[in-house]
């Protein structure tokens, strides 16, 4: 019999352990479920339209069966479902009509929203002083608010949604430490709104036909990379921020539209290596001062860079084509366009790279008609960066890969000018250490291949085998050195005709009993005898016997 401490024991144990409860088949609704359910437990709820409110208070997995028919609808009585406790799991509903779609409070993390439709509400989904939670895969479709809103939180991650016809995409306030990555945003006065938040990471987004696509406002240390902007009235905007990066971004939008990337009252910013196409002002500053402006491409917007009251900035290393107006600044914004010597590539510069005045020619930099448009002392003669002059070698092959003494083997050698200027150069075929041929080749266009022909005489070369390699010498200022030389393997030359295994001048019954010893094997057997491989394949087979068989009685 147990004892009462043994069976109190047991009866906690089961009370306590994760179970399964189905709506609507054990419980009639969601609510009467999360009631019943204790820490742990998951709830599994079957298609259906399910018209309640739903508060969850501890932790469990909400589980719909379908996320499009599986639907809880609060009918704009409050929010759909609230949550008070860490590690809630919802995934698979469609949840709508109601003042918040998910309200999260106060909770220390992990809650997980994942693979929702989330639809028809004020807000989506708002996340209230909470910590480490993840909202990803979901569908964010006319919250007419805010689609997803976080509001004093830590460490939050917001990714591979798809938000649309909000006032607010995605807002942050109050927020640190988030990372929103690969989410698309479509048709929303904000795509995503960041104010008095920091050290956030918006990475690899897309924004489609947003009022403003990335907006930051008083935050600090946010990072703006690999995202693309589309039609948006302003692409991405810095607003009374600092310490910010914006690199690699495409922001591309209507003609007539207003900004590309706009700072305004935000100073110490690195804008780097963003394309910005077809606005009205392609990379607008104002009142913003000590932003590093590099190796951006800035093209055919009406205005491609444009200053107000923003002095003390760096632009260097930038692109800027066929923009209407290359630059407009007032009086007040002096810049530095240049640094180390290097300043930007303009479409329009008509000087040439001649050394005048003392420079150095043919070094890539403008030497005449500077400063270029009152400004640039350095400029680019060529888009940064530089292109590259660069040859490779792309294959090499060869008549035979065995051959007696005294035969001439032929190579083709593939050669490519992978650069921007056309080259002449020279390639050299060579066996182990010894060149056997040097050839030139001479005017090879860019982008283009050629092939070369060597031929090697072997009369003077002893039996063996030989490692074959080409090589092209390098251009002026290549880097690029990896596929300049190719090796191509092995060419084995023979001390007479094929089937002289022991290598006595002559092929006789002594090269018959040697090649029938080694028969079948391959290099990793124990009786492989690699003279008696004499077409070279790696196995001792009905090949090689049957060119010993040609060659019997041969002598030299």
């Amino acid at each position: 019999m147990l004892s009462a401490t043994v069976f109190s024991v047991l009866f906690y144990t089961v009370s306590v352990s994760a179970k399964i409860l189905t709506v609507p088949g054990q419980y009639g609704t969601i609510q009467e479920a999360v009631i019943a359910a204790k820490r742990g437990d998951t709830i599994q709820v079957s298609a259906g339209i399910y018209y309640e409110n739903v508060y969850i208070d501890q932790q469990i997995t909400l589980i719909g069966e379908d996320k499009t028919t599986t639907i809880i609808d609060c009918q704009q009585a409050g929010d759909v479902i609230r949550v008070d406790y860490n590690g809630v799991t919802i995934t698979g509903f469609t949840i709508r009509n109601g003042n918040n779609g998910i309200r999260v409070m106060g909770t220390i993390g992990e809650t997980s929203v994942t693979d929702n439709i989330i639809k028809n509400n004020h807000y989506g989904i708002s996340f209230l002083d909470t910590a480490d939670n993840i909202i990803t895969d979901n569908t964010f479709a006319n919250n007419s608010n805010v689609g997803i809103s976080i509001s004093t939180g830590l460490s939050n991650t917001i990714s591979q949604n798809n938000i649309s016809g909000s006032a607010y995409g995605m807002k942050l306030m109050d927020a640190t430490t988030t990372t929103i990555s690969d989410n698309i945003l479509a048709n929303n006065s904000y795509g995503i709104y960041i104010i008095y938040s920091s050290d956030a990471d918006v990475i690899n987004n897309t924004g489609i036909n947003n009022a403003f696509g990335i907006y930051a406002i008083y935050s600090d240390d946010i990072f703006v990379s690999d995202s693309i902007e589309n039609g948006s009235t302003y692409g991405i905007e810095l607003y009374g921020s600092t310490s910010s990066t914006i690199l690699n971004n495409t922001v591309s939008d209507k003609p007539n539209n207003l900004a590309g990337i706009y700072l305004v009252h935000s100073p110490g910013n690195n804008v780097i290596n963003n394309t910005i196409s077809r606005n009205r002002w392609g990379l607008n500053l104002y009142n913003s001062t000590s932003n590093d402006i590099e190796g951006n491409t800035i093209l055919d917007n009406a205005f491609g860079i444009t200053f107000t009251t923003s002095p003390g900035n760096t632009i260097f290393h930038n692109n800027f084509v066929n923009n209407i107006d290359q630059i407009i600044r007032d009086i007040d914004s002096i810049n530095a366009w240049s640094q180390g010597g290097e300043g930007n590539h303009w479409s329009d510069y008509q000087g040439v790279d001649d050394g005048s005045g003392g420079r150095v020619a043919g070094d890539g930099i403008g030497d005449t008609l500077i400063p270029h448009l009152g400004e640039d002392w350095y400029p680019l003669m060529d888009t940064w960066p530089t292109p590259q002059r660069d040859v490779a070698i792309l294959a090499i092959y060869e008549s035979t890969n065995i051959a007696p003494v005294g035969e001439i083997i032929d190579f083709e050698v593939i050669v490519k000018n992978e650069g921007y200027m056309t080259e002449t150069f020279n390639v050299t075929l060579q066996n182990n250490v010894t060149i056997i041929e040097e050839r030139t080749v001479t005017d090879l266009a860019p982008h283009t291949n050629t092939s070369l022909i060597f031929n090697w005489n072997t009369s003077t070369v002893s039996p063996g085998y030989y490692l074959i390699s080409a090589t092209a010498d390098p251009v002026p200022t290549e880097t690029d050195l990896a596929d300049n030389t190719m090796t191509d393997g092995t060419i084995r030359i023979t001390l007479d005709l094929f089937g002289d295994i022991n290598g006595d001048g002559t092929v006789d019954v002594n090269d018959l009993i040697l090649l029938a010893e080694a028969y079948g094997a391959t290099s990793a057997s124990p009786n492989w005898n690699p003279d008696a491989d004499l077409n070279d394949d790696g196995v001792i087979d009905v090949y090689d016997q049957q060119l010993l068989g040609q060659n019997y009685g041969a002598t030299i």
